[in-house]
């Protein structure tokens, strides 16, 4: 005779809920409306569903559960298949499945068509889960060059959530404009959302300059990996709180190097630890110009010298890849 699980009383149904796996939980808030919303003031102290999205490959990952990749039809048919099928409700959208358990994987085969393409149905995946598991994060949000990177960085905006980790590659011109597209990215509302990894691979244009960066609003990503940084200055870094700052094509020189080292000096950018300054062909790194006018430097061995600050901190600078590179570490 089936149990009514869901019937039991709050402290009964909170024991059971602990015993069952991420996936048992997860397939329970699938089952129905009902279903959802009586585990869901549960879930939160039993488990925590967590999702990364990846456009460039075309799957919704829920940690520890399965990942769901959007297939499409060949000719309108299922291709050749091998797991267990069946079907999955996304939304109003009911969609053949097949399920591979020893690999943890679901392909949807999503019927698309011109205006409901594969990015379409991974959004639509996305947003079921975001739903019905009561998603306040994306743990991580992935796009490749062959997205359309404007189209996706709207709908992620239009969601309000906020992103642990966002990796771009660069823009297919065919798709976007790579300004219009950074102009997305580096803006103070895009940074509200990136609390730990932001990685952008585009390279705007060298007339590009964010007109939404809002100066003196503190971006508070963990790390950010930027190319095409030829817009960044050494005010603009001061914003960040990031612990560790990578840049390429960056028109940073000696003296604004010179000018980090002496903010850095007086207790400015506490939290960064690493420091990777790339700039383009012809430009370059001088380390006697870097350090010039600033006393506790150590003596130059193989382009690369130390300081200790006041506190106790020790910030190592050194000069790579043919003088196109400056890397700086604290300790």
């Amino acid at each position: 005779m089936p149990v009514k699980v869901l019937n039991f009383p709050s402290v009964v149904l909170q024991h059971f809920l602990v015993g069952l796996t991420s996936t048992e939980l997860f397939e329970l808030t699938q089952c129905s409306l009902k279903s959802k919303d009586r585990v869901r003031p549960y879930e939160k102290s039993n488990k925590t569903f967590r999702m990364a999205v990846d456009f460039q490959r075309n799957w919704v990952d829920i940690r520890g559960v399965y990942r769901f990749y959007v297939k499409e039809l060949v000719d309108g048919k299922l291709p050749k298949t091998y797991g267990k099928m069946g079907v999955r409700e996304f939304g109003d959208k009911k969609v053949q499945v097949e399920l591979d358990e020893n690999e943890k994987t679901i392909n949807i085969f999503w019927p698309t068509t011109e205006k409901e393409d594969r990015t379409f149905a991974v959004m639509k995946v996305a947003e079921h889960f975001i739903y019905t598991l009561g998603l306040g994060e994306f743990e991580s949000v992935t796009l490749g060059q062959e997205n359309h990177a404007g189209r996706i960085i709207d709908w992620a905006n239009e969601k309000n959530l906020n992103i642990a980790n966002f990796t771009i590659g660069n823009v297919d011109k065919e798709h976007d404009d790579v300004d219009k597209v950074a102009e997305k990215l580096y803006s103070a509302s895009f940074f509200k959302k990136v609390s730990a990894n932001f990685k952008c691979l585009i390279n705007p244009t060298e007339a590009f300059k964010p007109n939404e960066f809002l100066p003196g609003i503190p971006k508070n990503t963990n790390m950010i990996f930027f190319h095409g940084a030829h817009w960044m200055t050494i005010d603009t870094l001061k914003d960040f709180t990031a612990c560790s700052v990578i840049l390429y094509d960056c028109k940073f020189t000696n003296k604004d190097i010179n000018e980090f080292i002496k903010l850095w000096k007086n207790k400015e950018f506490e939290r960064i630890f690493y420091i990777s300054i790339n700039v383009p062909q012809g430009s370059g790194f001088k380390l006697t110009e870097v350090i010039a006018g600033l006393d506790g430097f150590g003596e130059i061995e193989n382009d690369a010298t130390t300081m200790k600050r006041e506190d106790g901190k020790e910030i190592e600078v050194s000069v790579l890849d043919e003088k196109k590179q400056i890397r700086i570490v604290v300790d």
